[in-house]
């Protein structure tokens, strides 16, 4: 009799939390070739819960320990184990940081938080089962990929981390992500939604031999969206309003438009109040629309009942960006700074790549650039951006792909 094939996904707060919105898409394809998922969510939920339909087979396991005396019993049972002090200082020697307060400071905290996770008691249940028909598959960089350092005897396991933007770059983190070496040794592959993420941790640790992949997210096909008809240009960006989003940059890159307009950004967070703010001084002739925090359905939604001319992204680091794969898919042209994995998403057959400092001005110039060309040009423009999706970002090719590699580590 076969073994149920069984995969752990390790991820941030999905499926209940606002975050990681595109997972909903993978895990279908995740669930039609494993017999079982298991999501395994990191931090606990402080907001209203994102009430998402899971497939069948997948299920969510709580990971928090529940009462304070058994938080404080894995505190201390962390805190003297050996462990901890071995990453500690491996990382420590390795990276050369002794000269670095900052960076030891961070170095402790993350080797603590390492067996942390390894001692909770649900983590700890995962591994009193029979693993030998298993997968962990950790989202991210950061957060539970902290553990893999943790199972270096459970060699047989196989253990694949997937790596974005934000969980990769050191340099976004003033030159330091704490215990880099000791996971790539640990881990059985990386994957990597871009090509620069890939080649950028191939070179910052070319002397380990660690396995690497090129797995690019992708989204579904949605249908085609329709430009503006009625001499209103429309733009619409979607993400997290933090700053690393730079999206200061966009409300004062329109304060040079002299045409109709109308802003619409989807996305909250921590300097949104900031950004409304800067918007109220926009001229006249710009309309604004903040729609906030809404689940993904919603956004495709918009995308079916409302006409888009150009999507705009401003970020100062990325990833393939999610959000604006979804706006290929709709035909709808990009403009975007050449950061991270995006230039493999936007050429000057479909949309606009500006420097990675750009100004303002800069921002203005192609906005207006675009809003002037031709209606033959604005076609052809959207066309080739659908055919950009079609070619490279179809959800249900690059994940079908996906999951057979995962369940091919399955000896």
């Amino acid at each position: 009799m076969n073994q149920e094939k069984k995969l752990f996904l390790f991820t941030t707060d999905f499926p209940d939390g606002w975050y990681e919105q595109f997972i909903e898409v993978e895990i279908k394809y995740l669930c039609k070739y494993f017999d079982k998922v298991v999501i395994v969510p990191c931090v606990p939920l402080f907001t209203a819960p994102n009430k998402r339909e899971l497939p069948q087979n997948a299920t969510k396991l709580d990971t928090f320990e529940k009462t304070f005396f058994r938080k404080l019993k894995v505190l201390l049972k962390s805190l003297f184990s050996f462990s901890v002090y071995r990453l500690f200082f491996n990382d420590i020697f390795d990276r050369k940081l002794l000269c670095k307060p900052s960076y030891i400071k961070k170095c402790f905290k993350s080797s603590l938080f390492s067996k942390v996770l390894f001692e909770r008691s649900a983590f700890q249940e995962i591994l009193k089962q029979d693993l030998s028909s298993s997968v962990f598959y950790f989202y991210w960089g950061n957060g539970w990929s902290y553990v893999i350092p943790q199972l270096y005897k459970y060699k047989f396991l196989p253990k694949i981390v997937k790596f974005h933007g934000y969980d990769l770059y050191e340099e976004d983190y003033d030159g330091y992500l704490p215990h880099r070496r000791e996971l790539l040794k640990n881990l059985t592959a990386a994957i990597f939604v871009s090509q620069d993420g890939l080649d950028y941790q191939k070179n910052k640790f070319n002397d380990i031999n660690f396995e690497a992949k090129f797995f690019p997210l992708g989204v579904l096909d949605m249908g085609i969206n329709s430009s503006s008809k009625d001499n209103i240009f429309r733009i619409l960006s979607v993400a997290f309003i933090d700053p690393v989003k730079r999206l200061h940059l966009l409300v004062e890159a329109l304060k040079y438009i002299d045409f109709e307009l109308e802003w619409t950004h989807i996305g909250g967070g921590s300097v949104e109040n900031k950004i409304k703010e800067l918007s109220a001084s926009l001229p006249s002739n710009v309309r604004t629309n903040f729609l906030g925090n809404v689940p993904s359905k919603e956004v495709i939604k918009y995308y079916k009942s409302n006409p888009v001319d150009l999507f705009i992204n401003t970020s100062e680091t990325e990833a393939i960006n999610v959000s604006v794969q979804e706006a290929v898919s709709f035909g709808v042209p990009i403009i975007a700074p050449a950061v991270g994995g995006l230039p493999e998403i936007v050429d000057n057959s479909m949309g606009y790549l500006l420097d990675k400092n750009f100004k303002p001005q800069d921002l203005a110039n192609k906005i207006k650039e675009y809003y002037l060309s031709t209606e033959d040009f604005k076609q052809e423009i959207r066309q080739n951006a659908r055919k950009k999706w079609e070619n490279k970002f179809n959800s249900e090719k690059n994940h079908t792909e996906l999951a057979h590699y995962l369940l091919s580590l399955i000896k």
